[in-house]
Parts: structure tokens; C-alpha cells; sequence
């Protein structure tokens, strides 16, 4: 069963359930460096991004998961909450690494959350890092375009009420060959010439 760390905090603080208020937070996946939204990656190899939250609520909790458009080809291997706002405290932290991220809207997906250092005041409003995680990308992945998406993520405010955050556009990662494999494709392609030219008899005149 999935933990909620909004649940978590509300409880003993309040003594009824609090419906989700009407407030935006929007989670999107992004790049620490170059393109925002996109990556170019070898099979086996690493690549780290951010989930960048932006939010008209101060918050005080957030927790959302990382969902993969295709099975077995992602593995989150690390989480960390670099934001000074946020706790990295292990007692606050939802840390499932490593995880392989799932295919569809699975619980067992990149299940992430943390705590505000501050419960009273929060986050603040506007731009905010949330987390900086590492994934990896199976070795033996075929060539193509894959997305990464925020997805099921909720969020306390400083009133300990619940937010719906919504996803922000997909990140997208370009799995590209191996640059031996592209070699070996186009010697191939050579010997293959080669021998037509070698062993086809010539047309004549």
C-alpha cells in the first residue's frame, strides 16, 4: 500500500478529513543542463534530472511518482532533496531506489516524498526544486524516443490540506546506439557491397 506523507502529517493535527483544496502546483521533469525537457543517452548508461515544482501554496509535504511510457528500460538508482526547504532527513524521506519505473500508473513506480524543514511556514510560493534523482538506462534498451512523467502527486499546505498537483510536460530520452554498433553496421554494410561487386557478374554491354 502506498505511504502518504500528506496523510502522514495531517493526522493528529486535524481531526476530520480535509478535502483537496483548489490550489496550483505543477510538477514537471527537467534537465540540470542544456535542453529542459530532454536527454540523448547510451544503453547502460546514467543520467541525472530534476523535478521542478511550481506552486501557488506554500507547502509543507510532496509526494508523486516517476512513471516510465515503456517497461523495464528505466531504474531510478537515487533520490536526494537538495532544496534547503526540504527535509533529506531519512525519517521524512520516501526513498524506494533502487526501482525499476514502471510501464502505466503503477504504485510501485518511483514512489518519492519528503517533508518541508519548516511545517509552519513551508516552502514558499513560485519555482522550486524538489528533488534531483539518477536514473539508469538498461543495456540492452533498442534505439527510440521514451518519456519520463510526473504522475499521482499530492501535496500539504502550510493548512495541512491536501493539493492535487497536476504534470507538467513530458521529458523525453533519446536512446541513441552505441557508436561501435554504428560502425559495425556500416563495415557491414561495406562487405556487403564488396562482395556484390566482387561475385555478381558483370552485365554486358
Amino acid at each position: 500500500m502506498r505511504r502518504s506523507l500528506v496523510c502522514a502529517i495531517t493526522i493528529g493535527v486535524v481531526t476530520s478529513w480535509a478535502l483537496p483544496v483548489f490550489a496550483s502546483v505543477t510538477a514537471t521533469i527537467t534537465d540540470a543542463y542544456g535542453d529542459p525537457n530532454s536527454v540523448s543517452v547510451l544503453p547502460g548508461s546514467f543520467f541525472t534530472v530534476v523535478v521542478e515544482l511550481d506552486t501557488t501554496e506554500s507547502l509543507v509535504s510532496g509526494q508523486l511518482m516517476i512513471q516510465a511510457d515503456a517497461p523495464d528500460v528505466f531504474t531510478l538508482e537515487s533520490v536526494s532533496f537538495d532544496n534547503v526547504v526540504w527535509s533529506n532527513d531519512p525519517a521524512d524521506v520516501l526513498d524506494p531506489t533502487p526501482q525499476t519505473l514502471n510501464a502505466g500508473n503503477s504504485n510501485t513506480s518511483g514512489d518519492i516524498g519528503t517533508l518541508a524543514v519548516d511545517l509552519v511556514n513551508g516552502t514558499g510560493t513560485g519555482v522550486i526544486d524538489f528533488a534531483t534523482i539518477q536514473v539508469s538506462v538498461d543495456e540492452n534498451t533498442l534505439p527510440a524516443t521514451y518519456t519520463l512523467d510526473v504522475v499521482d502527486s499530492i501535496f500539504g499546505n502550510t493548512d495541512f490540506e491536501d493539493i492535487i498537483g497536476s504534470s507538467g510536460v513530458s521529458y523525453e530520452v533519446y536512446v541513441i546506439p552505441a557508436p561501435g554498433a554504428v560502425v559495425l553496421g556500416l563495415i557491414g554494410l561495406g562487405v556487403v557491397g564488396w562482395l556484390k561487386k566482387r561475385f555478381l557478374p558483370c552485365r554486358p554491354d
